[in-house]
């Protein structure tokens, strides 16, 4: 439980420095040293681990069909939220974005600087019911067990969320201004494509004038035994997106009967398609992969 609720702080913070010192400079071969004398950070890890837990009962779920959103779920977790993280709804700027998705704002004390966005979503993938008996542990049930906390979202992506607001709800607490000003954006559909959430945001950022020094997203996580014959933990970095492609196949045939059969039916041909799809992939870039394993073997 110790271990969960440091490292929830713990990567937001990590990830925020690496990550500003990319956005002023070139790469280069050798990666930046970690600071030294970091100080140590007081947690009530139970209450931590507790309000992480309850976040993750609440079925936040994100469906093609938009008719099945469901809006109590959503403003539940708001109120959560609210209950959980009171500084910062007491000194923070909260602005609601097309009904649910939020806007966290923290005036810096530099306002000649460009501010920082960090970004996360508060919606998760439905669960299939004819499946939910394979579950070994109640998705819904943030059930902490064995150091690892159980359900959906606990990696993507209400962990980056609750991290997030733990960490300025600590800030604020300690009497503290960061430098520049901070943004929060938590999307509601990301799981869907963030056309009602991300995109909204997008848009009032955009009708604001706000440019960002940099976005930081929900990325990757800090990884241990993942990668074979590494025996420390590996913070993966995301910074790039795979690419996707939707295809509508279509197989026009003859009618006939079940009992005289044609060589080819439509079912076969269509089949045949979607293997020649599968077979062909686009091409893989791994330029980025390699820089991340000289990184790892430095």
């Amino acid at each position: 439980m110790k271990r969960i609720a440091i490292a929830l702080i713990l990567i937001v913070l990590g990830l925020a420095v690496i990550t500003s010192y990319r956005a002023v400079t070139e790469y280069e071969e050798v990666q930046p040293a970690p600071l030294a004398d970091i100080p140590q950070i007081a947690l009530d890890e139970a209450a931590v681990t507790a309000r992480f837990s309850d976040a993750i009962r609440i079925p936040t779920f994100s469906y093609d069909d938009r008719s099945r959103f469901d809006a109590d779920a959503f403003l539940a977790f708001h109120r959560h939220l609210e209950e959980s993280f009171p500084l910062v709804h007491q000194e923070a700027q909260k602005t609601i974005i097309n009904g649910y998705s939020l806007v966290f704002h923290v005036a810096g004390a530099d306002a000649s600087l460009k501010p920082v966005l960090f970004m996360s979503h508060m919606d998760v993938v439905p669960i299939e019911e004819v499946s939910r008996g394979q579950w070994s542990e109640d998705p819904l049930g943030g059930k902490v067990a064995d150091g690892v906390i159980w359900g959906r979202g606990t990696l993507d992506d209400k962990m980056g969320v609750m991290a997030l607001m733990e960490a300025l709800e600590l800030h604020i607490g300690q009497g503290q201004q960061p430098q520049r000003s901070i943004y929060f954006a938590f999307g509601h559909d990301e799981e869907v494509g963030g056309v009602d959430g991300a995109k909204r945001i997008a848009e009032y950022f955009a009708a604001q004038g706000i440019e960002f020094e940099f976005v930081l997203d929900e990325g990757g996580a800090v990884t241990e035994g993942v990668l074979t014959q590494v025996d420390r933990p590996v913070a993966i970095i995301g910074i790039a997106e795979k690419g996707y492609l939707n295809l509508r196949l279509t197989v026009n045939a003859a009618g006939g009967h079940s009992s005289q059969p044609p060589p080819q039916s439509a079912v076969g041909i269509l089949s045949r398609a979607i293997v020649r799809v599968e077979d062909h992939p686009f091409p893989a870039d791994m330029t980025y992969m390699t820089r991340t394993f000289d990184a790892i073997a430095s």
